[in-house]
C-alpha cells in the first residue's frame, strides 16, 4: 500500500485472481521467466527496502525505543542477514528447517516474534502492580 497507494481491498481481490488465473496458463509463466534477473533483482531490492521501511514507521511510531524493543530489532535484523549473507550457517540442519529458514525475512521475522514474547517488558519506575492499580475502588466497594 505504502508504494502505489491503493488500500482497497476489491483490488487486491482481482489482482489475487488474476495472479492465480495466470498460474493455469504456462505461456504466461514463460513470459515471466523471460524477464532479465537484473530487472527482478531491482524490484526485489524495492519490494524490500519498502517493507523495511514500512516496518521501521510502524515501530517508530508505535512503539518506544526502549532497550528491549533496540535488542529485539537489532537481533532479528542480524539473523535476517546472517541467513541471507551465510546461508552456510544453516547447514547443520535438517533440510526441512533449512529451506524454512534460509531467507532472512523469515529467519529474522520469526526471531522478532519469539523475542517479544521471551524477553519481558519491564514497567516504568514507580508504577503499582496491576492488581493493586487502584486501591481506593477497592476499599470503596466494600472489598
Amino acid at each position: 500500500m505504502n508504494f502505489t497507494g491503493v488500500a482497497s481491498r476489491h483490488v487486491t481481490a482481482v489482482a489475487g485472481g488474476m495472479l492465480m488465473a495466470l498460474g493455469l496458463f504456462p505461456k504466461a509463466g514463460a513470459a515471466f521467466a523471460t524477464i532479465p534477473p537484473a530487472v527482478i533483482g531491482g524490484a526485489a531490492l524495492v519490494m524490500f527496502g519498502m517493507i523495511f521501511a514500512s516496518g521501521a514507521a510502524i515501530f517508530v511510531r508505535g512503539a518506544p525505543l526502549t532497550q528491549r524493543n533496540l535488542v529485539i530489532l537489532a537481533v532479528a535484523v542480524a539473523l535476517g542477514l546472517g541467513a541471507e549473507l551465510r546461508p552456510d550457517a544453516l547447514a547443520a540442519l535438517p533440510s526441512g528447517v533449512r529451506n524454512f529458514l534460509s531467507t532472512g525475512l523469515v529467519t529474522g521475522g520469526l526471531a522478532a516474534l519469539v523475542l517479544n514474547v521471551v524477553l519481558p517488558e519491564r514497567r516504568a519506575a514507580g508504577r503499582p502492580a496491576e492488581a493493586s492499580a487502584h486501591p481506593e475502588t477497592e476499599a470503596e466497594s466494600g472489598m
